[in-house]
């Protein structure tokens, strides 16, 4: 199978950590490598290190984290891992154009064709799920974070949908359905 390169691109808890580990387990089950880049926890562990009080000011107040600190994680951890056998799952990233251009470049450089998974939900329904969640609570789960979040995403889906659309293959998934059934049309969306 030739190595693909998918984005899980969603609304704050639209379920992109679930459906992004979904297709670990996939390509697990039919011994494939697998790379998986979730910005979120990345950001998170590093939050805990060094830059912990920067990074935890900025995601409690529910803003991104700066571009350039995102595209520096996302660019070591490829040119240390990336290979043409490896398949790569993202999670959270690209967030912005200015992510996406950096992340197509960085494709093109790889000669890597790009599915894009758009979970799209309601703020209704990411209300719900935050008051739901059974994991100890994110400080970046607070539900005026949430809010602000979700009118930020909003903003940067009208420029980033038509640019995934242009250079990626696009796939939009109706997200406020259960899990398995989101799961399902995911799986024939990759034609997997």
């Amino acid at each position: 199978m030739t190595a693909r390169t998918i984005i899980f691109f969603s609304y704050p808890l639209g379920g992109k950590d679930n459906h992004s580990l979904a297709m670990i387990d996939y390509f697990k089950k039919i011994s494939e490598p697998c790379i998986y880049v979730n910005t979120g926890e990345l950001l998170r562990n590093l939050k805990k290190s060094k830059v912990k009080s920067k990074l935890g000011k900025i995601m409690e107040k529910g803003i991104l984290v700066p571009d350039c600190i995102i595209e520096s994680i996302v660019g070591s951890l490829l040119l240390n891992k990336l290979s043409d056998k490896k398949h790569l799952i993202l999670n959270g990233f690209p967030r912005d154009m200015d992510q996406a251009e950096f992340f197509s470049k960085l494709m093109n450089f790889y000669g890597r064709k790009v599915d894009v998974i758009f979970i799209k939900i309601t703020q209704k329904e990411a209300l719900k799920r935050v008051k739901n969640r059974k994991e100890q609570k994110r400080i970046d789960d607070k539900i005026m974070s949430l809010k602000k979040r979700f009118k930020i995403f909003k903003r940067k889906e009208l420029s980033l949908k038509p640019f995934f659309n242009e250079h990626f293959t696009l796939s939009v998934i109706d997200g406020n359905a259960p899990k398995e059934i989101v799961r399902k049309r995911i799986m024939g969306a990759l034609k997997l």
